[in-house]
């Protein structure tokens, strides 16, 4: 598994740049390990738009386009940490008060 980081001004293409990454990933292998494309919260739709109108593509079962926060999500769900529940305030203060009492 890799990662690439695409930085740069606006209006330089990257977002042109990723999909069409993503576009030949896709026609030249068709089946195979997941193709992520990481995009803020509000642009996940377009993205996805974007990706599912290309021409000449018959499929894009493994291209997904996540979220920051659907990413964290879909690791926290992978790696069994979706089951713990977070400690909160009250749950704080009865720790320190055991803590002290010890």
């Amino acid at each position: 598994m890799s990662i690439r980081f695409v930085i740069g001004r606006a209006g330089h293409g990257k977002t042109r740049y990723c999909l069409d990454e993503i576009r030949n990933s896709l026609k030249q292998k068709p089946e195979g390990d997941p193709l992520i494309y990481l995009v803020p919260d509000q642009a996940t739709f377009q993205a996805e738009l974007e990706l599912v109108s290309s021409d000449n593509l018959s499929g894009m079962i493994r291209a997904q386009v996540l979220s920051f926060h659907r990413l964290a999500w879909r690791i926290m769900q992978e790696e069994g940490g979706i089951a713990r529940l977070p400690v909160d305030e009250t749950g704080k203060k009865l720790l320190l008060h055991k803590l002290l009492h010890e």
